[in-house]
């Protein structure tokens, strides 16, 4: 997908053109929400092909992540102020992590998924409720993400790290209890 707010005409006003950067930036954040979900139903559904619209978003986000530092980078250095160039930076920092978690979710959630259902293994239910956790406790991390990110809020930020660590601790929990089963269809075909 193309940029929508990355205006070429907004570079010589730097102010307008991190608003576009910014605006852009959270698309990103609003497809790597909609890759999460994609993935829980990737793991709830024996359909082999639930990862793919994972593997698109992932080309938006990757697509949109080079966008967004070209357009920085096109920014005139000596037309910015230090608050100004300070913006750029976290504008640019922002968008790298959600483009790294898009690949995480890309290339690890989503083909686990992928290999679980061409094993014919169902999740047991304990291990599917965890993984729900696992998502909705990164979607909610993202949305703190998007907040210090939009605010610099402190306490926001506090807050996202120890989430951080929590979620890495539920991670340790599940991978240690899930057990995968064969599925009907599986234990059917032997």
């Amino acid at each position: 997908a193309s940029p929508r707010y990355l205006d070429r005409g907004a570079l010589g006003t730097p102010s307008v053109a991190l608003s576009h950067a910014t605006r852009e930036a959270l698309r990103v954040a609003d497809v790597l929400k909609d890759m999460l979900a994609a993935s829980a139903h990737g793991f709830a559904t024996e359909d082999r092909g639930a990862g793919k619209p994972v593997a698109r978003m992932d080309d938006t986000v990757d697509g949109l992540h080079r966008a967004i530092h070209a357009y920085l980078a096109a920014l005139p250095a000596e037309a910015l102020s230090d608050e100004e160039a300070g913006r750029a930076r976290r504008i640019q920092g922002f968008v790298i992590a959600l483009e790294q978690a898009a690949d995480v979710l890309a290339r690890d959630l989503a083909q686990h998924a992928a290999k679980r259902q061409r094993r014919g293994l169902v999740l047991a239910r304990e291990g599917q409720g965890m993984l729900d956790s696992v998502h909705a406790a990164l979607g909610a991390q993202l949305t703190l993400a998007v907040t210090v990110f939009l605010s610099d809020d402190l306490d926001a930020a506090r807050q996202l790290v120890a989430a951080k660590e929590k979620l890495r601790e539920t991670e340790r929990a599940a991978a240690a209890r899930v057990v995968a089963s064969p599925s009907p269809s599986a234990a059917a075909a032997r």
